[in-house]
């Protein structure tokens, strides 16, 4: 498991992963997939919820928009190449690719903190200076504060992926790490740790503590105007929004906290997995249903979604049931083709009825099909029905059940036109 390389140097290194327990790989494998997946479309899913509705393009669902965004990114960072060391004998990762992961990681990390602060501020803005709140936070501000916090992520990985770069490894390259973190690595290192350590406690410090003071300015603010507010009803709906970015904030800037303040003497690797567990894998899990769930414009929005989306689904089969009608009159009744489909038009009405007009087209040119005596106009008619038919039959597996959510089958039916 550990290995020498010419010039007192390694070339790739091997992630130890969570945990070395072999009863325990496969269980911890389909627990942090489940994770991963909930991440990833919850996620993607606020993204898509939040460029798709005009009404949540605000100032705080702009921040929201990049905090799922980020979120998602450094948990696709990380988790892929984590679950892999649950599955394999041993998860190699080469040594431009370590560092690249963490590159990533660090500035994804960094740029969520900013993020946080950035929100943290808005709040501020919204709820002490509401009359120049779309002053304060117009577009360009926003886009401003947005240019900022990438700034800050880039700055700070490429401060940490350069002191690490500089690091010489020797015999041994076990990473007791399920990922490429700073620590992990400087515990590796032939060199002498005390400037590296010192440029990692400084950044971090930067990075933590700015967007913390920020964040506390901002919410001892939104405190004090809180506590004026007359009616108790208005007091307790500012606490539990301010509540639910708190608590993300606390997980998130506390495990970071507790990581990377402390010297690697003072913290054990194995602690550090654990709290490493928190930033990396559980606050992008949970932020979609902290900020999303309980928040009643996206609750709103999501709701207008999936109705517009049934309504799609609900004129895609009437569309479906009258192309079945004009095959079953272009089959049977091929001389009253142009009399009984002039005109023809479908409305939303539903799914039942087109279904039933569909099953009952079908049958009628199944039973034509079967009249047919050559082999050859079988094999016609069947090849000119068959792209229909398979639309038909993706469309009632997918939206056979009530309640079930809308696709992109639609686009399947330009299929059929281009078997005519």
């Amino acid at each position: 498991r550990r290995m020498a390389a010419d010039n007192s140097s390694v070339t790739e290194f091997i992630l130890a992963g969570l945990t070395d327990k072999p009863g325990l790989q496969l269980p911890l494998f389909f627990l942090f997939l489940s994770f991963y997946v909930v991440t990833v479309v919850g996620n993607l899913g606020l993204i898509t919820l939040i460029g798709l509705n005009t009404r949540l393009h605000t100032p705080m669902y702009f921040f929201l928009f990049n905090l799922s965004f980020i979120d998602f990114s450094y948990s696709t960072t990380i988790i892929p190449k984590m679950l892999k060391s649950f599955v394999s004998k041993k998860n190699l990762i080469f040594h431009a690719a370590c560092l690249t992961q963490l590159f990533f990681f660090c500035f994804f990390v960094i740029s969520e903190s900013f993020v946080l602060s950035a929100m943290a501020y808005d709040r501020y803005v919204a709820i002490c200076k509401p009359l120049v709140y779309p002053t304060m936070m117009s577009p360009q501000i926003c886009l401003l504060l947005l240019l900022g916090v990438y700034v800050m992520g880039f700055s700070g990985a490429m401060a940490h992926t350069g002191s690490i770069a500089s690091l010489t490894f020797c015999a041994d390259n076990l990473v007791n790490h399920f990922m490429c973190d700073i620590l992990p690595l400087l515990e590796l290192s032939c060199n002498s740790n005390y400037v590296h350590e010192l440029v990692v406690f400084v950044v971090v410090a930067i990075d933590i503590g700015v967007p913390l003071v920020t964040i506390f300015i901002s919410y001892a603010l939104i405190l004090f105007s809180i506590l004026h507010i007359p009616s108790t009803e208005g007091k307790s709906k500012a606490f539990s929004t301010c509540s639910s970015h708190i608590i993300v904030v606390c997980l998130f800037f506390g495990s970071g906290a507790f990581m990377y303040l402390k010297p690697p003497s003072v913290l054990p690797l194995e602690q550090g997995k654990v709290s490493s567990l928190f930033y990396t894998i559980v606050v992008p899990m949970l932020n979609p249903l902290i900020y999303s769930l309980r928040n009643k414009d996206v609750k709103v929005s999501l709701r207008k979604t999936v109705r517009l989306s049934c309504s799609f689904v609900s004129s895609e089969f009437f569309i479906l049931s009258a192309v079945a009608y004009d095959c079953y009159v272009a089959l049977c009744k091929p001389l009253l083709l142009h009399k009984c489909t002039h005109g023809l038009y479908c409305c939303d009405c539903g799914v039942r009825v087109p279904t039933v007009a569909i099953f009952i087209s079908c049958s009628f040119i199944l039973s034509s099909i079967f009249h047919i005596s050559s082999t050859g106009g079988r094999s016609k008619t069947f090849s000119t029905c068959s792209s229909y038919i398979i639309v038909v039959s993706l469309s009632l597996f997918f939206f056979g059940g009530e309640g079930q959510e809308p696709s992109c089958i639609s686009n399947y039916l330009l299929f059929y036109p281009l078997t005519r």
